[in-house]
């Protein structure tokens, strides 16, 4: 269907090579914010749009063979920016594999006397709200696919290999009907807006309704078993006389939604990588996936945001050492004042 099938746009975006994308974000204490992203790729020449952030020419790259791997190349850009904003905008305005799915960085700065505090906040947008995922998924089952691997492991503990994967099988199942649900309640959308205003002969409103289930199920058949279009297509056009995608080329306006989120569905379904902050000053508290020496580390997969937002927060704080020495100061000035005519009335006494 047109676009291209979502999974053949998912393996010419594999076939961009590139993995293991760490982006590591390095706030300071000026509000500053130095940005590392790392990945390895067996092409000398890339495509820096499949990287999951926007990565341009303004960024300082670095490229060398893996020692480890000679086919392969590690490769690592790094840029410093004035604040957050200029990650939020680059979000926004720059290609990238997750273009299209919203994202928003905060970063504050609270100074109270002792200590100064940081905070750092990013959420990744949920991209289809067709279907709450409750209606497909139980809240054990949500929480696991929105889990980082270090709580799913503990989630499935107890469980033999066999019941793991059995499990994991029917979640992920339970989870691709819930996605195709939210597609295909788009596609048809798209498809009764063309029959109301432009019927062709078994190509109706009412014959659209009277067989939405039995697409429905077919459509759904297609995306959970990774199938091509071709059989969907074939059977609408059994059904309906017109093929799918001869619609969409002729009333694109009517398939706008669709289109937009089969686009995101098919750049994102790959697209995982590792976001790691570093705060300024010692970590305090952090809904981080994994924590090593203040260095926060989430996984941002798919299957986290599609349905749901996700929330990933850290902070710190810095201890202020002039204000405890401007503190100790003024309490041995206090004592100094208090005690020393303390000590003078008690000489007089002994007198």
């Amino acid at each position: 269907m047109k676009p291209k099938h979502i999974f053949i746009l998912i393996l010419l975006f594999l076939s961009g090579c590139i993995t293991d994308e760490k982006v590591t974000t390095y706030f300071h204490p000026d509000g500053t914010v130095t940005r590392r992203v790392t990945f390895k790729t067996n092409r000398k020449k890339f495509d820096t749009d499949h990287l999951a952030v926007p990565v341009d020419s303004s960024w300082t790259l670095t490229v060398r063979k893996d020692t480890a791997d000679t086919a392969q190349f590690l490769v690592r850009a790094e840029k410093t920016f004035g604040g957050v904003q200029w990650l939020n905008n680059d979000y926004k305005i720059k290609p990238n594999a997750l273009s299209g799915v919203k994202r928003e960085i905060s970063f504050e700065r609270k100074f109270m006397w002792f200590y100064t505090f940081y905070y750092y906040q990013e959420t990744v947008s949920k991209v289809f709200d067709q279907h709450p995922l409750s209606e497909f998924l139980t809240d054990e089952e949500i929480g696991y696919v929105k889990a980082g691997d270090p709580k799913k492991k503990e989630m499935v503990t107890g469980l033999d290999s066999m019941a793991r994967e059995k499990y994991e099988d029917r979640v992920n199942k339970k989870y691709m009907q819930w996605l195709a649900a939210c597609m295909f309640d788009e596609l048809l959308a798209g498809l009764t807006k063309t029959a109301q205003t432009h019927p062709a002969g078994a190509f109706t409103v009412k014959n659209l309704t009277s067989g939405k289930d039995s697409l429905k199920a077919k459509y759904t058949g297609m995306i959970v078993n990774m199938k091509s279009d071709k059989v969907f297509s074939q059977y609408f056009s059994d059904c309906y006389g017109v093929v799918p995608d001869s619609l969409m080329d002729r009333y694109p306006a009517y398939f706008k939604r669709y289109v937009e989120l089969q686009n995101i569905f098919s750049s994102v379904f790959f697209a995982e990588y590792e976001n790691r902050v570093q705060l300024p000053g010692r970590l305090y508290d952090s809904n981080a996936d994994t924590v090593e020496k203040d260095l926060c580390s989430w996984q941002v997969r798919p299957a986290r945001y599609l349905g749901d937002d996700l929330d990933m927060f850290a902070a710190a704080r810095e201890a202020n050492l002039w204000a405890w020495a401007v503190a100790l100061v003024i309490l041995v000035l206090t004592l100094a004042v208090w005690l020393v005519p303390k000590k003078k009335e008690e000489e007089k006494a002994k007198k």
